[in-house]
């Protein structure tokens, strides 16, 4: 049983740089029944809760496995604080590619990467600033 531990939400970006040095990040296109009614039909980040006695990079780490059935390495995750309540963990994918080809999108719509510099119109405020944010700290 999922007990989710404070209301702490982790958001998480997979990140790639292309091979013309463009940085691109895999968003999830959430569905439009969302239980969350502000996010449906939206582009966001991926992300979860913590459950009770998870450090953040577990959580992190179980997130990816359950909504993309992908295992990371926890020593490639990159840590964002850009506040008190607002850290966003960022995984390097090498292939953007083979990277599509490897995982399957179990929660939402679907999965895409996006370049840095033409996010879609329909990504979340939040989500914008926290990528505008990372791209900045990232180049």
């Amino acid at each position: 049983m999922k007990i989710a531990y404070k209301a702490l939400f982790l958001p998480y970006a997979l990140g790639a740089l292309s091979n013309k040095r463009e940085l691109q990040f895999f968003l999830q296109k959430r569905t439009a029944d969302d239980p969350n009614r502000h996010l449906r039909g939206k582009w966001a980040l991926f992300g979860g809760s913590l459950e009770q006695g998870e450090s953040m990079e577990m959580a992190v780490i179980r997130e990816v496995k359950e909504e993309l059935d992908l295992e990371i390495s926890p020593q490639k995750l990159e840590q964002f604080h850009f506040s008190p309540w607002r850290t966003v963990f960022l995984y390097p994918v090498n292939d953007p590619e083979n990277f599509v080809k490897k995982i399957t999108v179990l929660e939402g719509e679907n999965g895409k990467f996006w370049s840095a510099l033409h996010l879609p119109d329909n990504l979340t405020l939040l989500d914008r600033l926290l990528l505008f944010l990372l791209r900045r700290r990232c180049l």
